[in-house]
């Protein structure tokens, strides 16, 4: 900023919010994100219920990364019935 004011440039100043937290929770090494999902994807029959059973073990503690709320509803099957 101070090249900007000393060129005499009228430019609004930019404050970034560090992210460094959500960098390191995708790209850790052995526990990140993208390595969790590579190590998925070189299992016989990779699945998803397995990659984010991972990724909540290793991450329950960390306030980037919320678990989606459970629900104790079951599956509805409905029946339907043609009345005449």
């Amino acid at each position: 900023m101070a090249l900007y004011k000393k060129e005499g440039l009228n430019v609004k100043s930019v404050n970034y919010i560090d992210n460094q937290d959500m960098i390191e929770l995708i790209e850790t090494s052995k526990i990140g994100i993208i390595d969790v999902l590579d190590e998925e994807m070189k299992l016989p029959r990779p699945l998803d219920s397995h990659f984010s059973e991972v990724l909540h073990q290793n991450h329950k503690n960390n306030f980037r990364f919320a678990a989606p709320r459970t629900s104790k509803l079951t599956k509805y099957k409905a029946e339907w019935k043609i009345t005449q």
